[in-house]
């Protein structure tokens, strides 16, 4: 699940984002034990815990009305969703194509990435 993706399905704005190869990222990550240099998948911090790969998307959408109903799929063992979360993200490009440039966020939703500064 891309980052315009949960923008566009957040209609009161409880998700931010933080790039993982940002220095953010890195004071974010760093009291979990987590290394953002070694990461390269999706992570939800939220209410002192971190989920990651499919935990965190199935976290995301249970919060987004439109996705709620993919939640169902944590009754999955971990090891399966994450194996078919990397499966997807390998071939992710061959399902959904790939974007030749790096859309930037507009003013008025700005304030949903997270700078240096506020963490």
């Amino acid at each position: 699940m891309s980052a315009w993706i949960i923008i566009k399905y957040d209609t009161t704005g409880i998700f931010k984002f933080a790039s993982l190869q940002s220095e953010t990222a890195k004071q974010m990550l760093a009291p979990y034990g987590l290394d953002a240099d070694k990461l390269s998948s999706i992570f939800l911090l939220q209410n002192g815990r971190v989920y990651h790969k499919s935990s965190a998307i199935l976290y995301i959408s249970k919060q987004l009305g439109y996705f709620r109903w993919l939640y169902f799929f944590i009754i999955i063992p971990k090891f399966f969703r994450d194996w078919l979360y990397d499966l997807i993200a390998k071939n992710r490009y061959r399902i959904w194509g790939k974007q030749e440039i790096c859309m930037l966020p507009m003013p008025e939703i700005s304030d949903r990435f997270i700078a240096p500064e506020e963490v």
